[in-house]
């Protein structure tokens, strides 16, 4: 990796996406951050005092942002499509509806490619890039539970799996490494709420049945296999879905 390549996180303040920000600011990287709550001055105020050294980007559009990138810093080297569920409805940011196919489909895969698109416009025209998308685990460990209204839920995220492989093969002659993070119980306070954080008792149960390690991954170490996968150390290593999982997906 050479030292100020150019990232391109989005949604980076939920998911895989603080621990992605602080491990490649970290390793280098300069980073353009994107989120849907950053056109509340509150919360872009609220992450960039958390993250200093990170550029916020000024649209809450994840596609204009890649040509902001270009505008900012010249490039788009390596790009993070940490997508979740989430939406903005009249200027205020909503979680979707999981029994709401359409709209999952919009979000987690529609939405994704997208941004995939305009990312690899640009990278074709630099002929070299590293690109991630962040999908889940559920997919692969829990197809079954598409009765419980999860069905557009589980079909995004495979599709987002599909899309990403298919892309692979098809950009890997153009020296583009395209792969998936599909995290398994990373830990997030939005996603598993309890009051004691990710060491309470409540969890325990889930824990035990799904994840073998008995734990829930941390932002350091999803942001550790980012920052692998982005940095073009291993670039033959593309076209993977490649579980963050302790095991368990």
């Amino acid at each position: 990796m050479a030292t100020g390549d150019v990232a391109l996180i989005t949604y980076a303040d939920d998911y895989v996406g603080p621990g992605a920000v602080d491990t490649l600011l970290e390793d280098g990287f300069t980073v353009l951050a994107h989120s849907l709550r950053f056109g509340d001055a509150t919360e872009r105020d609220m992450f960039a005092a958390a993250h200093p050294l990170c550029h916020i980007a000024s649209s809450t559009d994840a596609v204009d942002c890649v040509a902001e990138a270009k505008q900012r810093f010249g490039r788009v080297d390596a790009a993070l499509s940490n997508d979740i569920p989430f939406a903005l409805v009249d200027d205020v940011v909503q979680k979707v509806d999981r029994s709401d196919f359409d709209a999952m489909v919009e979000a987690l895969l529609l939405r994704p490619q997208r941004f995939v698109a305009a990312v690899l416009e640009t990278m074709l025209a630099q002929k070299s890039g590293r690109l991630a998308l962040v999908t889940s685990g559920a997919a692969d460990k829990f197809p079954h539970r598409s009765s419980d209204g999860n069905t557009g839920y589980l079909a995004a995220r495979a599709g987002a799996n599909a899309l990403a492989r298919t892309l692979a093969v098809k950009h890997a002659a153009d020296n583009i490494q395209i792969n998936v993070i599909a995290p398994f119980y990373l830990y997030s306070d939005r996603v598993f709420p309890a009051p004691g954080g990710q060491n309470d008792p409540a969890h325990k149960d889930r824990l035990a049945r799904d994840v073998p390690s008995n734990r829930f991954g941390e932002d350091s170490e999803v942001g550790a296999l980012v920052s692998f996968l982005l940095s073009g150390r291993s670039a033959f290593t593309t076209g993977q879905v490649i579980a963050f999982s302790g095991a368990g997906a």
